[in-house]
This record gives C-alpha cells, sequence and structure tokens, in this order.
C-alpha cells in the first residue's frame, strides 16, 4: 500500500510527498527479504520505484544506486524465474535512463540495447508487451542521439512510432507515448538534415497533445 500511494503522489505531480512512503515500503520490505528471500521481488519493486521517485526530485546518483540494486536482484531472480524477465527488462529500461541523466552515454545505451532485446523476445509470445518494448526502443533512440549514432537512432524511434500508433489505434492510453515517440520522430529527422519530413510527425505530436492537454 505505502508502494502504490507513491506512486499515487507521483501521478498526481506530488513528487516530494511520493518519496516518504516508497522509502517507509523500501525499509518494510528489505526487514521482511532479511529473513525471507520470497519478498526479495517486492523489495526489487519498491528499489526500482524509489529510484524513479530519486530521479523526479533531481537526486540523480541516489537514483542511480536504487535502481542497480533492483536491478541486481531481479536478474538473480530471473535465473531461475523467466517470469521475472518482464521486471527486469523494466530495471534496465530504467537504469538506461538514470546513466543517461548522469552524462554516462555508453553505459546507457548498454543497458537499453538488453531491455529492448529482452522486451522483444516476451512480445514475439505475448502482444501484452508491445507498449514496453516501444518504450525501450523510444529511449534507445534517444542513446543512440546521445551518442552520435544518428541513423540507428532514427531506425529505432520509427519502429516505437510503428509500434505505438497501432496500440493507439485501440487503445487511447497510448496517446501520450505515439505523440512522445513522434516528437523524437521529429528530431531524430532534423538531426539527419531531412528538415522537411522533421514537420509531418512534430505537427502530428502536437495536435494529440492539444487533444489531450484540453481534458
Amino acid at each position: 500500500s505505502l508502494n502504490n500511494l507513491g506512486v499515487r503522489y507521483s501521478e498526481l505531480g506530488r513528487r516530494q510527498e511520493a518519496l516518504a512512503p516508497t522509502e517507509e515500503a523500501l525499509k518494510i520490505r528489505r526487514e521482511l527479504a532479511k529473513t525471507n528471500p520470497a519478498f526479495q521481488g517486492d523489495l526489487a519493486s519498491s528499489l526500482n520505484n524509489l529510484g524513479v521517485r530519486y530521479s523526479e526530485l533531481g537526486r540523480r546518483q541516489e537514483a542511480l544506486t536504487a535502481t542497480e540494486e533492483a536491478l541486481k536482484i531481479r536478474r538473480e531472480l530471473a535465473k531461475t524465474n523467466p517470469a521475472v524477465l518482464p521486471d527486469l527488462a523494466g530495471s534496465l529500461n530504467n537504469l538506461g535512463n538514470r546513466y543517461s541523466e548522469l552524462g554516462r552515454r555508453q553505459e546507457a545505451l548498454t543497458a537499453t540495447e538488453e531491455s529492448v532485446k529482452i522486451r522483444r523476445e516476451l512480445a514475439k509470445t505475448n502482444p501484452a508487451f508491445q507498449g514496453d518494448l516501444a518504450s525501450s526502443l523510444n529511449n534507445l533512440g534517444n542513446h543512440y542521439s546521445n551518442l552520435g549514432r544518428r541513423q540507428e537512432a532514427l531506425t529505432a524511434t520509427e519502429e516505437a512510432v510503428k509500434i505505438t500508433r497501432e496500440l493507439a489505434k485501440t487503445n487511447p492510453a497510448f496517446l501520450n507515448d505515439l505523440a512522445l515517440a513522434l516528437n523524437n520522430l521529429g528530431v531524430r529527422y532534423w538531426d539527419l538534415g531531412r528538415r522537411q519530413e522533421a514537420l509531418a510527425p512534430t505537427e502530428e505530436a502536437v495536435k494529440i497533445y492539444r487533444d489531450l492537454a484540453k481534458t
């Protein structure tokens, strides 16, 4: 409940208030996991969320430390339990963002590439993971771009747009993700000097965001 409360506060933009319940949830779960390994997964979940909370508050090094610990736990769990793979991919995706925030660009790319690889495999047999795959691809495009690998950045972002466009057709919850990917696609085209092509996806992103902002 404390873990979820932190998420709820975050969703409302109440970032400072989100931190305290997340830290309390972590403290409880850490104690539980000391005597019962069955709570390791829950501990990793709270660590993962704490990393996001710290990141939202600009506490980047603390965000990285929490995310790295979550990843370490999930990697161990996934060795014997494939059901943990989606969570492992999520931690890798977050780790890529944490490294990127600290300017550690190559490490950000490596973590995100692994996340994409896992999520691509998951999505092959379960379409429910398509959204997660698109999220990692979108981040992958950003990390390639940060390293000056512009064509690879474009390829990843185009795939993210393609996936989210299909998902948004039947689920409006993906419209925000689509707009984000389209916005990035405009940047990718611009970086390659394809300026006329950059206009259309950016205009579409603006249109979607305008509609979302109305409500």
